[in-house]
């Protein structure tokens, strides 16, 4: 039905054990929230894609590990192949899907959302499906959307870690054989030995950092980004590290985590667009800002000058933190009591840290995102479960029993929702008055007055 060749390149990272049973628990959730008997992750390896996750629920046909060959008709293809949501209520009722394989697993309803690895390949998908006729609310639609983030988010901090591993990897071997090539020559300094050792820190410091943070709960990225911080630092010998953020009209980049070097003074917290408006601009058109010294600044940066000499800074480098193609922050580093330089070999290094904090931060991000979701989803099911069951109980009521009733549901309500002070009120018959019928109050002293006596 759909060509899914190519969506999948070769060599890109595995999935680690501890990032699967993080993914188990998303699918768990998403099945036990949306009632299906189906949640999956599946991933894609041409000509065949696999259930890489499935819920641990018992009516779930689908297994984990399990393989199905390509341009079969299945749903996930037409995800992957278009790159945008699908959902298919009843698969019986539309002559697209009639005869679609899931079909016979009874699985006859699909809501499936494309997952990509940051160059934007296909990674597979994360989908849900039923058994019966599902229509999936919008709310069921956004928060599929919502867990398909964090997915998304593991997927960039592995890409980005297997690049910079590749890099340190061709970065050692350039070294070994520069090492060789100078024993050769006889020509090895004292000063290339410290260059060549100062190199190979990094380099190390650089893998050991993004390795840091592909499986770190999102709960202490703050804190190891702050630690990172201070490592590069020191290792760099700055004085400020820092690291701000675009807020959300990206009018403000507020200082969010940063490392100062004891007698240096703390930087404002906030940069705003109109007090720097070359350093904002700049940023936000992901160029890098160089400067060995503040005069090696153009002349359009008059207020940046005038705020970094206030600040007791000698020179600086700014990298843009980017996220995808789009710029979410800046990654700083300034000098406070001599100048120097910014060779390409240091930027090309400190690039590799901005790659590993962006990804860091743009999970933390999502993943808080989709715990407020979560919160949300779970608050509203508890109301309407509280509505079920206070429908239930009046149902089979006698009407003598409706007033005590109505009493035990005022207090069931308040007990559920945290609410102090619970009435409910009726109209006279000539609507000039309400009169308090039913009410619970947790402090006694807070009852409702008699009657109200209407303004009309």
């Amino acid at each position: 039905m759909n060509d899914t060749t190519n969506v999948s390149p070769p060599c890109k990272p595995d999935i680690s054990e501890e990032m699967l049973s993080r993914w188990q628990t998303i699918v768990d959730l998403m099945a036990r929230i949306v009632g299906v008997p189906a949640a999956l992750i599946m991933k894609v390896d041409p000509p065949q894609i696999e259930v890489l996750v499935a819920s641990a629920t018992e009516s779930n046909p689908y297994k984990q590990g399990e393989r199905a060959d390509l341009n079969t008709g299945m749903y996930c293809e037409t995800v992957m192949a278009q790159r945008s949501p699908l959902l298919v209520p009843d698969a019986l009722k539309d002559r697209d899907w009639d005869h679609n394989p899931d079909i016979k697993l009874d699985m006859i309803s699909y809501l499936g959302f494309p997952l990509q690895w940051p160059d934007g390949e296909i990674f597979g998908t994360i989908c849900v499906l039923d058994s019966k006729e599902n229509q999936y609310s919008k709310t069921y639609v956004d928060l599929i959307s919502q867990f398909k983030e964090p997915v998304e988010a593991h997927l960039g901090l592995l890409y980005a870690h297997e690049h910079l591993q590749d890099l340190v990897q061709e970065r050692t071997a350039e070294l070994k054989d520069a090492k060789e090539q100078l024993h050769q020559n006889l020509a090895e300094t004292e000063e290339a030995k410290q260059s060549l050792q100062e190199r190979v820190r990094f380099e190390k410091l650089v893998s050991r950092l993004s390795a840091q943070f592909i499986n770190l709960p999102f709960e202490q990225i703050d804190g190891k980004i702050d630690d990172g911080l201070k490592l590069v630092a020191e290792s760099l010998d700055i004085d400020r590290s820092l690291l701000h953020e675009f807020s959300g009209n990206r009018q403000d980049l507020r200082l969010s985590h940063y490392f100062v070097r004891p007698g240096i003074q703390v930087p404002t917290s906030i940069i705003t667009s109109v007090d720097q408006p070359y350093f904002a601009k700049t940023i936000l058109n992901n160029e890098i800002i160089r400067m060995e010294r503040i005069d090696n600044l153009p002349k359009d940066a008059k207020l940046e000058r005038k705020y970094l000499m206030e600040q007791g800074v000698k020179s600086g480098l700014a990298i843009p933190l980017i996220v995808g193609k789009e710029p979410v922050g800046a990654l700083t580093f300034t000098t406070a009591y001599r100048e120097r330089s910014w060779p390409d070999e240091v930027v090309q290094r400190l690039q590799l840290i901005s790659e590993v904090f962006a990804n860091a931060l743009d999970r933390k991000h999502k993943e808080q995102k989709l715990r407020k979701a979560f919160a949300e989803i779970e608050k509203q099911l508890q109301f309407e479960k509280l509505i079920s069951e206070l429908s239930a109980e009046f149902i089979n009521l006698h009407p003598d029993q409706i007033d005590q009733g109505i009493d035990a549901g005022l207090k069931y309500i308040s007990e559920q929702l945290g609410i102090d002070r619970i009435a409910l009120l009726q109209f006279s018959e000539d609507k000039t008055e309400l009169h308090l019928t039913h009410t619970h109050a947790l402090n006694q002293q807070q009852r409702a007055p008699l009657f109200l006596v209407s303004e009309q």
